[in-house]
């Protein structure tokens, strides 16, 4: 038996499919716009809550250094506000060049190493072409504060060893650093956590991130797929 369909049902059908259809994008495009909102929001709240107590330690040293007349104290003025310049305006972006985020973390290294008047060691080392390559800005940065917040940083012997190996698009992150027992804290804190967070939202699976602590050194190992 053949049923045959009348045009006026063809085309009451079709308007109701072309109706769902166009409802269901809408509302695809508004739960996308909603994720991204959300994406954002979640990432300007994470990043905001990066160096509140480095940012004002380092300004109770500089203060420090005003008093005492330190030679050191013009030298430290500009790398805090090249320091604050990098936060305020270019960390705006999602990516930033990577030569940019070294300059930050040498600034970072340079201020800590003013603030202890020399007794401070540290070995940055850069290796690899870093000119044409991007990376998600201040990422890199809650693991340096972590090494010098738990880390012994006053042996010349031990000191803390950060490293950045760059091979074509891939970047390979160490940051070595002996434990300080006695100013652990026991508690831990939002830095490693916020990080993690940062990278599983920017990096998902182009991301490898392996932290260690032994008895008497902690190991954090990054692999970050640039493109």
């Amino acid at each position: 038996m053949m049923i045959t369909l009348s045009s006026n049902f063809v085309n009451i059908f079709l308007g109701l499919l072309l109706s769902y259809l166009m409802d269901w994008r809408t509302m695809s495009v508004q739960k996308e716009i909603v994720e991204k909102e959300q994406f954002k929001t979640e990432l300007a709240f994470l990043k905001s809550q990066i160096n509140p107590h480095y940012l004002f330690n380092t300004i109770n040293d500089i203060y420090a250094l005003t008093q005492q007349q330190s030679p050191e104290a013009p030298n430290a003025l500009l790398k805090l506000s090249e320091l604050l310049r990098y936060m305020l305006r270019e960390s705006d972006d999602q990516f930033v060049p990577l030569a940019k985020e070294i300059l930050y973390l040498e600034n970072v290294i340079e201020l800590q190493k003013i603030g202890q008047k020399g007794s401070s060691y540290v070995n940055f080392e850069v290796v690899g072409e870093i000119s044409q390559l991007k990376i998600a800005p201040l990422i890199l940065i809650n693991f340096v504060e972590n090494a010098f917040k738990h880390g012994i940083f006053n042996d010349k012997n031990n000191p803390i060893t950060l490293l950045i190996i760059v091979e074509k698009d891939e970047l390979n992150f160490q940051a070595i650093n002996s434990i300080n027992h006695v100013k652990k804290d026991k508690t831990g804190g939002i830095g490693l956590v916020n990080v993690k967070r940062r990278l599983s939202l920017i990096y998902d699976e182009k991301h490898s991130l392996a932290i260690n602590e032994l008895d008497n050194e902690f190991i954090v190992n990054l692999k970050l797929n640039l493109l």
